[in-house]
């Protein structure tokens, strides 16, 4: 899961949503550590995570001494954890997001589902873009929220696009706050911008609404909306959206070069 438009979600509140993101996938927090710049690292900017105990993490908060963190089961032997939570500014990741992932009977996406619907009571005014995916492993679950090691979901997909359109050191434009999608997934959060995007002359609100196979819009907010779509519908619609330029990360499949007959 990735929820972008964080920027005014504060530590605080970011901490309360992860202690509810571990609730409603019924897993037990094991761990906390911060991120702090090391001044002896290998370059400008270095920096590594410093576990500490959750009680020990929320008092780090309270005195402002800590801007981005993690939260994480480790259990079961899975690697390199069960269940994690992200809460990354601008000053470590170079853009404001929260990340989580799950694996095993705890990746269910109406999980992810309550926590956008969670992250969105708690700051109504906030104007969030969401997604939740299916991922081969944690990791790559992990990478994929923050664009980085050129991860991507779909064969149809550019897995450097995102990437280039945060901002930090890539001074990316941010159009998948509002302008764009990033792609279609399960499990998309939209504001009202997005709803207005021009799908063939008619807005992507209605578009969803038209047909079934369109996926099912479902209201949270008076700006915030889910938009659920089956799995099996998520290559077309991709296919749709992204042949119209609605989609940053979407390419079109290579075509099959044509074996010319000898005459």
């Amino acid at each position: 899961m990735a929820l972008y438009g964080t920027e005014n979600i504060s530590p605080e509140l970011a901490l309360k949503l992860g202690v509810a993101y571990f609730s409603f996938v019924n897993l037990p927090i094991t761990g906390a550590a911060y991120y702090k710049y090391l001044a002896d690292g290998d370059h400008l900017g270095d920096h590594d995570l410093v576990e500490v105990s959750l009680e020990d993490l929320a008092g780090r908060i309270a005195a402002n001494s800590v801007s981005s963190f993690r939260l994480y089961n480790e259990s079961n032997g899975v690697v390199p954890w069960l269940a994690s939570y992200g809460y990354n500014t601008d000053r470590f990741s170079n853009f404001c997001h929260i990340d989580a992932q799950s694996s095993g009977d705890q990746s269910s996406l109406e999980a992810f589902i309550d926590f956008f619907k969670e992250a969105v009571q708690k700051s109504p005014k906030s104007s969030f873009y969401g997604i939740a995916y299916r991922s081969a492993s944690v990791s790559k679950g992990f990478n994929y929220a923050a664009g980085e090691n050129f991860v991507s979901i779909y064969p149809f997909e550019n897995s450097g696009a995102f990437k280039k359109e945060v901002p930090g050191r890539h001074a990316g434009q941010e159009r998948y706050k509002g302008e764009l999608l990033r792609m279609v997934y399960e499990v998309n959060l939209l504001n009202s911008r997005h709803l207005e995007l021009d799908v063939s002359g008619v807005k992507l609100g209605d578009w969803i609404l038209q047909d079934y196979n369109n996926g099912v819009l479902k209201k949270i907010s008076e700006s915030i909306f889910v938009w659920l779509v089956q799995a099996g519908s998520l290559g077309a619609i991709n296919e749709r959206l992204g042949k119209l330029g609605l989609l940053l990360a979407w390419k079109a499949s290579g075509a099959k070069a044509l074996t010319k007959k000898i005459p």
